[in-house]
Parts: structure tokens; sequence; C-alpha cells
């Protein structure tokens, strides 16, 4: 079955195999309604983080890649209305007015560190609730952070979880570097 998104940039089809007839069409509906919506941010991105958790309960093998293009395209749309809080757009302005942001949430991040092009940012808690869920959906919805900064940043970045929350660690550390100019790729590599 190919599902289309034709409001998603960056997704022009789905292929999705060995997923339940019911139950899977409804969730990727509701993924994409979240995904959209910017006017409630941490009611939607939790909610987005429970639905995408089950999207990936119900297909394995083909959900993880779709959650992370889907988490980018919503963390862009999000990292814009941080650009307009950023004085300049730049990695370091755009880093710290996004842990700044975060210690007004549930969910507070410290920098640990912040060097040219390189920022590592550690969070006690998940702002996802996605403790416990695995270090899948973590990779995968972890590109809502990086959309959010790429966007307030104007920059390409990567990201490596170093600890993560979902995985069973004590905290959660992310480092997040500016590609270099003229490198591609999608992945967190």
């Amino acid at each position: 079955m190919t599902i289309f998104f034709p409001a998603v940039r960056n997704i022009k089809a789905l292929q999705v195999k060995r997923c339940p007839p019911t139950g899977a069409l409804d969730i990727l509906e509701v993924i994409t309604m979240v995904t959209y919506n910017t006017d409630r941010l941490v009611d939607f991105n939790y909610a987005l983080a429970v639905v995408c958790s089950e999207f990936l309960s119900f297909c394995p093998a083909h959900a993880e890649e779709f959650i992370a293009r889907l988490c980018h395209e919503r963390g862009l749309a999000l990292g814009e209305l941080l650009a307009a809080k950023v004085g300049e757009r730049s990695f370091r302005d755009a880093v710290l007015a996004f842990v700044a942001a975060s210690e007004k949430s549930r969910a507070p991040a410290s920098l640990v560190s912040l060097d040219t092009g390189k920022a590592v940012i550690r969070g006690t808690a998940c702002p996802l609730g996605l403790e416990g869920r695995g270090r899948e959906i973590c990779e995968a919805m972890m590109f809502l952070d990086r959309g959010i900064l790429e966007a307030a940043s104007g920059e390409t970045l990567r990201h490596v979880i170093v600890r993560s929350r979902a995985a069973g660690d004590e905290y959660c550390e992310v480092i997040f570097e500016v590609r270099p100019e003229g490198e591609r790729g999608f992945g967190t590599e």
C-alpha cells in the first residue's frame, strides 16, 4: 500500500508493508494533523510522540524513517517561530534560545557545552514523555529538535544521541553539529 502526503514537502509517499489493515491509516492521519498544528505546541508535541510510538509498534520496519522526516518537518515549522525570537540567525543564538525556551517547559534542558558549530544539550526528563519507550522512537523523534535548530539557525545540522531517557538512561544528552558546507544527508551521520 502506498500512502501519499501532498502537504509534506520531503515525503512524497510512504510504502507501508506488513501493517495491520485497520488502525495504521487513522494513526497516519492524526500524525499529519498534529505535525502541522503549531497552536498548542506542548500538547501537540506530546500527542505526536504518543501517536508516533504507536505507529512504530505497528510498522517497526518502515515507520522510523517516516517518523523522523515528519518530526523534522514539524521542527522546521516550530523553528520558524523560534527564529522570530532569535536576533541573528546563527547556530549559537538558536541553541541559546532553544535552551532558554525549554526552561519554561515541564522538561527543561541545560547546555553542557557550546563551541563554534557544536552544542551538547542535556535533559533530565523527556518533554515528549518517551521515557522507557525505546531508543528507536527517541532517534526518530529527535529530528523534531534538529528541525527546530535548523530553522532557527539557518544551518544544516547533524545530531548524535549520546544518552536517552527513552532507552532507560538517567538523562538525555544530544550533540548537535553544523554540517560542513557541501555535506549532504538526512540521517544522524
